[in-house]
């Protein structure tokens, strides 16, 4: 959805990397007794016109896939910064302002 209403636009393109979690924590282990066992997919997601959200990226995934999460799924964004486009790893968008002892200068 978009301010000038729906729309469908390809996420492939700003999906750089996705990977099912190996070891996704007591969650998926069932360990909670409200939410059923679960799946943690962590997606590396470049910056693009028009943005692309994790919840677009699921969306692409319940038309191609048939992916219907058991419950609503949860979103937390664990780094922000510069992409490094060979490595495809995200880096730490202040570490050219750091000192060496990692204080801000």
């Amino acid at each position: 959805m978009t301010k000038n209403g729906l729309r469908k636009f390809d996420a492939r393109e700003a999906v750089i990397r996705a990977e099912l979690v190996d070891d996704p924590g007591p969650f998926a282990r069932g360990s909670d007794p409200v939410l059923p066992p679960c799946a943690i997919l962590q997606l590396v997601v470049r910056h693009v016109t028009p943005a692309v959200r994790p919840d677009d990226v699921l969306s692409g995934l319940r038309l191609v896939a048939d992916l219907m999460p058991p419950h609503p799924p949860r979103v937390t964004r664990l780094a922000q910064g510069p992409l490094d486009a060979s490595s495809g790893e995200v880096h730490d968008p202040l570490a050219p302002d750091r000192s060496g002892d990692g204080s801000v200068a």
